[in-house]
């Protein structure tokens, strides 16, 4: 793993031309892991995981960023492509992942799906749930692409149709906290109601009580809370993006992320329908979700054909 400090952007130029080559010359590595979002410079064998969902967009597709947020991201991904050449394979989370990539990075590619499904103990969390409405549910750390400035206008849409949702959400840190203010501003914080920080014994206890999980992020590589709509049998209010039809095809209710009021039709047709159209049918997403068992055999496979061609060298 990166030392934090050597992750920092003033010093990573430093890191990637000095400590990290003298390290691996020290270390006489045969192959290296790598977990960061940029590939080392290095003529040791590399396979690089890639968790970063920008990666994988064109700079276009990040208007959802302020001028410098989306000026870093797109310098860190004229970055990861210019480092390509020195990754030997690269793992990518999901197919869509795969398929979103160049041909010069998916031909070195090989797919692992993650299973961040953990069986944990529930732990009761308390909110006053009110009878007759459906309670949707988006836990997520408070980054720019998961898109929490759906939820204003989309609140304000709900309350002035009283159409009968809530929503309960994690406003997390000094911008979870600042947005949360204009809700509770507007009269809207009892449409959308913020539990804070969740243990997650607390989100467990959640999937419990909620009739859905809403999910409006812009972009993913793969998300621990889709995972865990399949395995509670969740019915899934999503984005409409490769993330998504990649791992519930058919079988959710759809919207464009761009647009609250498309949104609030997708939360309108749940409220009409129900959610047993579509979490009946998840037995056929079997193979998109794998068991642990599963994946560690994928692992076994990638890692004994790696050590092959090292010994071949």
């Amino acid at each position: 793993p990166i030392p934090s400090v050597l992750a920092k952007r003033i010093v990573r130029p430093f890191a990637d031309n000095i400590f990290f080559p003298n390290i691996l010359k020290k270390l006489n590595a045969d192959l290296v892991v790598n977990f960061d979002n940029l590939a080392l410079k290095t003529e040791i064998r590399q396979v690089h995981i890639v968790g970063n969902s920008y990666m994988n967009k064109s700079c276009n597709d990040f208007n959802f960023l302020s001028a410098l947020e989306k000026w870093i991201v797109c310098f860190r991904r004229f970055l990861f492509y210019q480092r390509s050449k020195f990754v030997d394979k690269f793992i990518f989370q999901t197919e869509a992942m795969a398929n979103a990539f160049p041909d010069k990075i998916k031909e070195k590619g090989f797919v692992i799906i993650p299973n961040f499904h953990e069986d944990k103990e529930s732990k009761e969390i308390h909110f006053k749930k009110e009878e007759g409405y459906k309670y949707l549910l988006y836990v997520s750390y408070f980054y720019p692409h998961k898109n929490f400035d759906i939820f204003l206008p989309l609140a304000g849409l709900v309350k002035k149709k009283k159409l009968k949702v809530k929503f309960l959400v994690s406003f997390q840190g000094a911008g979870g906290v600042k947005l949360y203010d204009n809700f509770k501003r507007l009269g809207l914080d009892d449409i959308v109601i913020n539990l804070g920080n969740l243990s997650a014994g607390n989100i467990k206890y959640l999937y419990n009580h909620v009739d859905a999980i809403f999910f409006p992020s812009y972009l993913e590589s793969f998300s621990r809370i889709l995972a865990d709509a399949y395995y509670h049998n969740l019915p899934l209010i999503v984005a409409d993006a490769d993330y998504s039809r990649g791992l519930f095809g058919d079988f959710a209710y759809y919207f464009d992320s761009n647009d609250h009021y498309d949104a609030y039709r997708s939360i309108r047709e749940f409220v009409e329908n129900g959610g047993e159209v579509f979490t009946s049918k998840y037995y056929l997403l079997k193979d998109k979700f794998l068991s642990n068992d599963e994946i560690e055999g994928l692992w076994k496979k990638f890692l004994d054909e790696e050590i092959r061609k090292i010994k071949e060298k």
